[in-house]
């Protein structure tokens, strides 16, 4: 649910619903938390309220949020304990910029919520997927990335898009074949992230709130 408003909130889910064919699903997310206007989501007639009574409704198992930045935003969706899963940016590029390992995972141990990592290879600059812009990975750090994010302990799942079969086969085989990553490997990985990051910036959206 991408929404700023109940009333475009119900319509995401009730399409949701209606194209899965049920009237329950297993985790329900309350994304993209770094575009959206999140002041009134606490209110009684905010989005997040209303997703929290969908839950107990049993319109969902679990209640989650995402976002690709802003990861100070996560705190106090956390901090309600209502919040049972995040989706969350995660790379070895992106660590340099948005940081949500330091930042947030943390907070989701803390509240006992499952961590599952987005853009494990890069995403599309500006969100913008149509074609791979200048975030993306090149192919020689994929097994290497994918191996970063399901090192880092908090991790239950990566969520990893594919655009053909090959990729599913590949990604289902480094999977197969994980090995968690050696000091010296993380640590050269960690100097060739820092020199990407520098070169991709905040692509996916600003760090921090804009001063006011």
């Amino acid at each position: 649910v991408f929404a700023n408003t109940i009333e475009d909130a119900e319509k995401s889910l009730s399409t949701s619903l209606r194209l899965l064919k049920t009237d329950c699903i297993d985790l329900l997310y309350y994304h993209g938390l770094g575009n959206l206007n999140i002041e009134r989501a606490f209110e009684s007639d905010g989005v997040f309220t209303w997703l929290v009574k969908q839950k107990k409704a049993g319109k969902c198992r679990f209640l989650g949020c995402t976002s690709h930045n802003l990861p100070g935003r996560f705190a106090k969706f956390l901090e309600t304990g209502e919040v049972d899963a995040i989706l969350v940016t995660l790379n070895f590029v992106d660590c340099h910029t948005y940081d949500f390992e330091q930042r947030v995972l943390p907070l989701a141990r803390k509240h006992g919520a499952g961590v599952v990592a987005m853009k494990v290879y890069g995403g599309g600059a500006g969100l913008n997927y149509k074609r791979p812009g200048p975030a993306h990975l090149d192919l020689q750090y994929i097994p290497q990335s994918l191996r970063y994010v399901l090192s880092l302990p908090d991790v239950a799942s990566a969520n990893l898009g594919c655009s053909s079969a090959d990729q599913v086969r590949n990604n289902a085989r480094m999977a197969r074949e994980f090995v968690p990553l050696s000091a010296d490997e993380a640590a050269s990985l960690q100097t060739v992230g820092r020199r990407l990051a520098a070169e991709w910036g905040p692509y996916l959206g600003p760090v921090q709130e804009k001063a006011v």
